[in-house]
């Protein structure tokens, strides 16, 4: 028995491991995948996914849309930049898709997608928009692929997945999606969280959020919770929303008060 747990500790130790913390919130992560392998791997998946989508005539159809999206996008990436400096290194690319099943998303190494459907579909203003984008950038600076595929990987020490193996065991086993639920509930509520800071960075009203999420809890209403779903349900999420507008508007005063507040640039 003394033998079999040297042998446990000595597999453990054996992987690779980063502490990483999360932009704005703080969070310890621990991740035992290199950004730049799990970066390279969604720049491929991204490419790939943009290169069908582009021959069945659905990306970028619409040249307004497209410079409205990406006028804001650049925006807040600005400000996103100034929370991770990695994020300088990364080609960021947003596209818009006319499929019926996008909504918005983002690989890791900020490569992002928004559809043209759902930003219609809610007509969303500039500043709604903005925060739907401003999450999908808060899940590329908190590097949430990241860390599941490291949850993978450190769920089984003994043996050395590599990225693709990671991601297709998230895909494809519904015990290994069924125990990371908890952890992609909790990523979405910060993505939420560091949204809104972003929001309010770049200059757009954080009031703006409220407006966005009041728009989901709408939309949703009798509709039934899927037992796989990995946001909270709409009215929770709302509220907790409601938590990081007030607490960006206290310190925006705070900072018009000249009052002592974190670094945080809210220009």
């Amino acid at each position: 028995m003394k033998h079999l747990m040297v042998l446990v500790v000595l597999i453990m130790t054996a992987l690779p491991a980063w502490a990483d913390e999360v932009p704005v919130t703080g969070r310890h992560q621990d991740m035992t995948f290199t950004p730049y392998e799990v970066n390279d791997f969604a720049a491929a998946a991204y490419h790939k996914l943009i290169a069908k989508q582009a021959r069945q005539g659905l990306i970028d159809t619409n040249p307004a849309l497209v410079a409205r999206v990406r006028r804001i996008t650049r925006r807040l990436v600005r400000h996103a930049e100034q929370l991770k400096y990695e994020a300088y290194q990364w080609p960021w690319e947003v596209h818009v898709s006319d499929a019926d099943d996008v909504s918005a998303f983002s690989m890791a190494g900020g490569k992002l997608l928004i559809g043209s459907h759902f930003i219609h579909n809610y007509r969303l203003s500039d500043a709604e928009l903005a925060m739907v984008l401003a999450h999908e950038i808060a899940h590329a600076l908190a590097e949430h692929v990241r860390e599941q595929l490291s949850e993978v990987q450190l769920r089984h020490p003994r043996y050395p997945y590599t990225v693709a193996e990671a991601s297709t065991e998230m895909g494809s086993d519904i015990a290994v999606y069924l125990s990371l639920m908890p952890l992609s509930e909790l990523q979405e509520g910060e993505a939420d969280h560091i949204g809104v800071y972003l929001l309010a960075a770049s200059g757009y009203p954080p009031e703006a959020a409220l407006g966005f999420y009041r728009k989901l809890v709408r939309e949703d209403q009798g509709q039934r919770r899927s037992m796989f779903a990995t946001h909270m349900p709409d009215r929770a999420r709302l509220k907790a929303v409601m938590g990081y507008v007030a607490e960006v508007k206290a310190l925006r005063s705070a900072a018009a008060a000249h009052v002592s507040v974190p670094a945080r640039d809210f220009q």
